[in-house]
């Protein structure tokens, strides 16, 4: 246990990728890596929790309704099980671990009624937004406007191809991540996990494939960690950035990086 002092705030790290942060007798709890994140968190004027990086929810409200139109849930109840991963990656608390079996991990545990409740306490930080918790709440609202503008756009073609096909590709797609990219791949850190980076992967989910990358350093906001890795997703929260849509994106420290370079898996 390491107690860190911050701003005037305690924050008290429980291991290398969470901590909890003691706010006026508050405590919010978020996600870093190796505590760098964690060191640059501050109070704005108006009390809100600042984290570098990231996208203003109060602002935004359109990026994460747009996430919801994949149906695949809400923006908290992802955030939450995403932190849940990574706190217990590869252990019988990882919400999808393929330990507990491939088709497990890859869309067993999101049909699974264990899972079917967003778990506010992990995403205290984010559920602070009474926006987000609306549109977690009523996370069908995005799906099924989709559903039925491709229903008129395109008839029953339009409902069937163009959005279910679509949907269900993608959510197979989007799974590989939690399956095939903790089984097969090459690791180039050497994380507590069975993280792999798959270019096939990465190729078919924009960047999302760099999955060890991912383990090593969860705060950059790239998954290509060099240039040889694409990662589309970085390059479309570049151009948001520029928009003003998007903010402080992180990148892996040098030291991070030259652990990489000098890896037997690059």
């Amino acid at each position: 246990m390491k107690t860190l002092i911050r701003n005037g705030h305690i924050i008290t790290a429980t291991d290398n990728y969470h901590a909890d942060i003691l706010i006026e007798d508050e405590v919010v709890s978020v996600i870093g890596a190796k505590l760098d994140m964690e060191a640059d968190v501050t109070i704005d004027a108006s009390g809100k929790l600042v984290i570098p990086g990231g996208i203003d929810p109060h602002t935004h409200m359109e990026l994460p309704f747009g996430g919801t139109t994949a149906a695949q849930k809400g923006p908290l109840w992802w955030a939450a099980n995403h932190r849940a991963h990574h706190r217990y990656a590869d252990t019988d608390r990882d919400p999808h671990s393929p330990i507990k079996g491939l088709w497990w991990s890859h869309v067993g545990w999101i049909l699974s009624y264990k899972h079917k409740a967003t778990d506010l306490e992990v995403v205290r930080d984010l559920a602070r937004y009474p926006e987000l918790r609306f549109i977690d709440k009523y996370n069908w609202i995005g799906p099924w406007s989709v559903g039925v503008m491709s229903f008129l756009i395109g008839g029953w073609s339009g409902l069937v191809v163009g959005f279910f096909g679509s949907t269900v590709l993608l959510w197979h797609v989007t799974f590989l991540v939690n399956s095939a990219a903790h089984v097969v791949g090459r690791r180039r850190y050497d994380t507590n996990d069975t993280s792999k980076n798959n270019w096939v992967i990465a190729l078919l989910t924009n960047g999302e494939g760099w999955h060890n990358n991912h383990h090593r350093f969860p705060a950059a906001a790239r998954q290509g960690f060099f240039w040889w890795e694409l990662d589309i997703s970085y390059y479309v929260l570049r151009l948001l950035s520029v928009v003003g849509l998007a903010r402080e994106l992180r990148s892996p420290p040098t030291a991070v990086l030259a652990e990489g370079r000098g890896a037997k898996g690059s």
